[in-house]
């Protein structure tokens, strides 16, 4: 077969320079010009309005990263005492993500990071962006001290899970000339700083800041506002021309209004931005914005969420239910919990910023667990240890622990508190709550110098959210319990919400994270009555309705591929939305219905057991069948009694195919009647896991909601001699030469339930858009009764050794039946990035034909994987997979030094007692209509036999649907089945 030349991915920089050149600052700037720190292949001609001042660069390299730099010398910038590095970049490509690097240069130890999407430059919108950012800040624990000869600054530019997937991605930009200064200015916040009223003529609200001169002579400036933004609010600043003495300051005021008749129509919680700089006032430049962190700061106008008494966000109780839950196991096992809360010590440690991975035994490399203040329990030893008697790292994850125990027991106690009115338990989580109140303030940070580890509790912004998360639902209900005075109220409000509030919005990271640090500091931040900090987290620049756009796909999956990670964000977003909708505020709308339909797309048999309790609140505002057949065994929780069920249903007929396209995910199912599910299947077929690893094209097969292979995702970290890094042997896929392909997805071409109920699809990654150059593989999967097969073909333009890899399940380690001699192979880890993890390497056959291997999947069912070739090489290695490392079979088939290879792969799986009605897998003749026999590069024959049926498969590399005949029977392609009965 012919295949046609492999079209490149085109990767664009377009540099110019000189065009946007700004003087940001009071003191002289230095300046340079981007240079291409990769050289490229090849350049051709510009095509830019301004040919003169810019170059265009073409980068064969499908979907890679490419970097441009510039560098500055030591003592210029000493003579300027620089401490602002600035420059303008406008996106015109596919959606990208960029990071800054500022470092030292050639010392590797002086370094900054900054992930400029946080700014909002991602999305190829074509406007021009200011990036200003602070050199004492980064995102990651960097320290730059100055220690170099040269100064380098490198930006990064790769295309987003989004931009990856798009039919021509590409990157291109434009840059305007880095530029390193000193600021002169620093705005910090005024007490109080954020004031909101309502009266007959509207609303008003008042921001206060304080401007800082940080230079020994004085400024003339202008404060200006950038209004765009706005529709129903005006802005005014005061005052608006400033002379600022030398180290001196000034208070300045913005005021946002919006008049009666244009507020009644706005919902709670709605808001618009106002951004504010400060202005040389003899040349008219922008010299400084507020920024929180390093990232620029919008001053909010909000309408205020409807009054209520405390609790806010918790709806009526009804008696009846209360009642109900705490006869029930759970409501009892809380008030156990609550009896041994009360008598406690409730002061915190004073150990601050333990690393919660870090709390494991390292003699048993087994976890540690926290069962109450000062009792560890040691998973390898099964005995309670001393914590005193562990490293430091350990000592201090201990005291992370016992933090989290007790913001969790504020909460406990809290909610026993309000189901059964007695004030002990609240006066007891009000002890708590006050505790951390008259402390936090002045805990340090973990790292004041980077955004993401200014934790005051935790190690990172993470950890922090998870503690405090807790201590949002206990205030609430503990503030209208009345056990309080008005100061200790203030006190909780003022000193514990607002401060961690502010403290945990510094950072922006991404999907789950991002929700979790949204949903805690935007419920603090309503407690406090800071609603622009609320606004902020619900509608802003990163806020949970900007997430559902940048986080999830069109069609509500998470971009990090994984249903535990999409539901690591659910359930925070979920949570918030529940506050916001106790306040008035519109909070479940049609987009964010979308991220709960996903999930039941994705799970095997239309339920979703990871988190289920945010489908009570999905079956609240939308009772629909789906979601309150998940929703109805969870009643008897606590969050049951928020979201009581109307109604119930009988179980949903399943689907037997189910696609979520956006995501690249496609789930199959064979049933015997419409709810007994007999095998089912996934395959990931679009754009990579978002955080990595090789699972395009990667199928996992479940009998019984029990795997018969294994779609793995990542090594973890947190255990002894494991990484956090990820294996790209873990995606049941396909390496070339040993190598991970690039990021581009492949397209579905075939995904249908035939005439004879056989569930069968087709993915290719073609030539037009290669996992590797010149190579195309394609692959078919098919439901065959309770028979799962996988056909992969793979062509090239040139000899590769094609290894196609197998995970199965971790119970078939050292436990698997049909296997060869074998002798050690340990040069297989040394073969390319796609072994670099693996573990004991063995060869069993240098040249075989066929694979045939027994297997216990758990729960005495038992597994059997086989797979016929065209001169194979059987390796076998162990591979480690998941967040704490889990050891996995993993099996390659190998075809040497080869422009083309075929491989059937067959998983079937039997229950105790059960007769596996598999027999065997044959290759057959493959003819057109006129008797031309047809080669494994045009077509693939197969037979499978069962105890009462012959199948006959066939698979084409032809698109059109043309006529074969195969052992005999007429075919279709390029891909079908006809079932015979014996």
């Amino acid at each position: 077969m012919c295949l046609p030349k492999p079209i490149m991915l085109t990767l664009t920089i377009l540099v110019l320079s000189g065009m946007f050149a700004v003087n940001l600052h009071a003191q002289p700037t230095l300046q340079a010009n981007w240079q291409g720190v990769e050289q490229p292949n090849h350049i051709i001609q510009p095509q830019s309005a301004h040919p003169e001042a810019s170059q265009l660069l073409d980068v064969e390299k499908p979907a890679g990263a490419y970097k441009v730099a510039a560098e500055f010398d030591r003592d210029q910038l000493k003579a300027i005492n620089a401490d602002v590095v600035s420059f303008d970049v406008t996106l015109l490509g596919s959606e990208s993500s960029l990071v800054l690097e500022v470092f030292g240069y050639p010392a590797s130890t002086d370094h900054r990071r900054y992930y400029l999407e946080k700014l909002g430059i991602r999305h190829a919108d074509g406007k021009q962006h200011r990036v200003q950012l602070n050199m004492a800040m980064d995102d990651d624990i960097y320290r730059f001290e100055r220690t170099y000869e040269k100064v380098r600054v490198q930006l990064t530019a790769k295309l987003s899970p989004k931009g990856v997937t798009e039919a021509s991605p590409h990157l291109k930009m434009a840059l305007g000339p880095v530029q390193f200064s000193t600021s002169g200015l620093k705005l910090t916040d005024a007490k109080p700083r954020y004031q909101s009223e309502i009266s007959a003529n509207g609303l008003k609200i008042t921001h206060r800041l304080l401007l800082h001169n940080k230079l020994s002579k004085p400024q003339s400036l202008d404060m200006q506002l950038d209004s765009q933004q706005l529709q129903h609010f005006q802005a005014v600043v005061h005052p608006q021309h400033i002379e600022l003495a030398a180290n001196g300051e000034q208070l300045v005021t913005v005021t946002i209004q919006c008049p009666r008749q244009q507020l009644d129509g706005l919902s709670p919680l709605y808001a618009e931005s106002v951004g504010v700089w400060v202005v040389d006032a003899s040349t008219g430049k922008r010299l400084l914005q507020p920024t929180v962190g390093y990232v620029p700061e919008y001053l909010f106008g909000v309408v205020p969420p409807k009054a209520k008494p405390h609790p806010w966000f918790l709806p009526e109780a009804d008696p009846k239910r209360v009642e109900a839950y705490l006869q029930s196991r759970r409501g009892k096992k809380l008030m156990e919990q609550a009896q041994i809360l009360l008598t406690i010590d409730t002061t915190p440690p004073d150990i601050l910023h333990g690393n919660p991975n870090s709390f494991y035994d390292r003699k048993t490399n087994k976890p540690l667990r926290y069962h109450g203040i000062g009792k560890v329990w040691s998973e390898g030893r099964k005995a309670y240890v001393a914590i005193n008697e562990f490293p430091e790292k350990v000592i201090k994850a201990e005291a992370y622990m016992h933090h989290r125990y007790l913001s969790e027991g504020a909460l406990k106690l809290a909610k026993v508190g309000y189901l059964t009115g007695e004030s002990e338990y609240y006066k007891q989580a009000g002890k708590i709550l006050l505790e951390y109140a008259s402390r936090y303030p002045d805990y340090p940070c973990f790292n004041p110098r980077s955004t993401a580890f200014q934790a005051k509790i935790g190690w990172a912004m993470l950890q922090e959210s998870w503690w405090f998360e807790p201590l949002v639902d206990a205030a609430d209900m503990v503030l209208g319990s009345g056990v309080l005075t008005a100061e200790q109220e203030t006190l909780i409000r003022e000193n514990l919400m607002a401060e961690a509030a502010k403290v945990i919005r510094i950072h922006r990271v991404a999907s789950n994270q991002q929700a979790e640090v949204n949903a805690s500091y935007g419920g603090a931040a309503l407690l406090a009555k800071r609603y622009d900090l609320a606004a902020e987290a619900w509608d802003g620049p990163a806020g949970i309705k900007q997430q559902w756009a940048d986080d999830f796909d069109a069609d509500g999956y998470s971009v990090e591929r994984d249903q535990a990670y999409h539901f690591a964000s659910l359930k925070p977003m979920t949570h918030f939305a529940d506050r916001l909708d106790q306040l008035g505020v519109p909070a479940y709308t049609p987009t964010f219905k979308r991220l709960f339909e996903a999930p039941i797309a994705r799970a095997l048999d239309g339920r979703v057991r990871k988190s289920p309790a945010v489908y009570l609140s999905a079956a609240h505002h939308w009772p629909e069948p789906q979601f309150i057949e998940i929703a109805q065994d969870f009643t008897d929780t606590w969050e049951g009694l928020k979201h009581p069920l109307e109604q119930t249903v009988a179980g949903q007929v399943l689907p037997r195919i189910s696609t979520l396209e956006h995501a690249g995910y496609t789930v199959f199912r064979q049933t015997d009647t419409e709810q007994n599910l007999k095998m089912a299947a996934t395959i990931n077929w679009g754009s990579p896991v978002y955080r990595g690893g090789i699972v395009l094209l990667s199928p996992a097969f479940y009998r019984g909601q029990r795997p018969i292979n294994y779609q793995s995702m990542r090594i973890g970290y947190g255990y002894q001699n494991s990484k956090f890094s990820y294996t790209s042997a873990s995606g049941n896929g396909l390496l070339v030469d040993g190598h991970v392909g690039s990021s581009l997805s492949a397209q579905m071409l075939i995904s249908k339930t035939d005439d004879a109920g056989n569930t069968i699809g087709l993915w290719r990654r073609s030539s037009t858009r290669p996992g590797w150059p010149g190579v195309v593989w394609s692959r078919a999967m098919l439901l065959i009764d309770d028979i799962g097969l996988v056909i992969d073909q793979a062509q090239a333009d040139k000899p590769h050794d094609f290894d196609f890899l197998w995970m199965l399940p971790p119970d078939a380690l050292g436990k698997q039946k049909g296997l060869a001699d074998a002798t050690a192979f340990p040069a297989l880890s040394e073969q390319g990035d796609g072994y670099q993890y693996l573990q004991s390497p063995q060869l069993f056959h240098d040249v075989i034909s066929e694979v045939n291997i027994e297997y216990p999947m758990g729960r005495g069912n038992q597994g059997n994987f086989r797979a016929i070739g065209d001169g194979m090489t059987w390796l076998h290695a162990t591979s480690q997979t998941n967040w704490h490392p889990r050891k996995l079979p993993l099996h390659i088939l190998r075809f040497k030094d080869r422009q083309d290879a075929w491989l059937a792969t067959v998983f079937t799986g039997r229950a105790p007692r059960e007769t596996n009605n598999f027999t065997s897998i044959t290759r057959v003749e493959v003819t057109d209509q006129v008797g031309h026999v047809q080669p494994a590069t045009q077509a693939i024959g197969l037979m499978l036999s069962t105890q009462t049926h012959d199948h006959f498969v066939l698979l084409t590399y032809q698109q059109q649907p043309e006529i074969y005949l195969v052992g005999g029977q007429r075919l279709k392609g390029p891909l079908s089945v006809l079932s015979m009965g014996k």
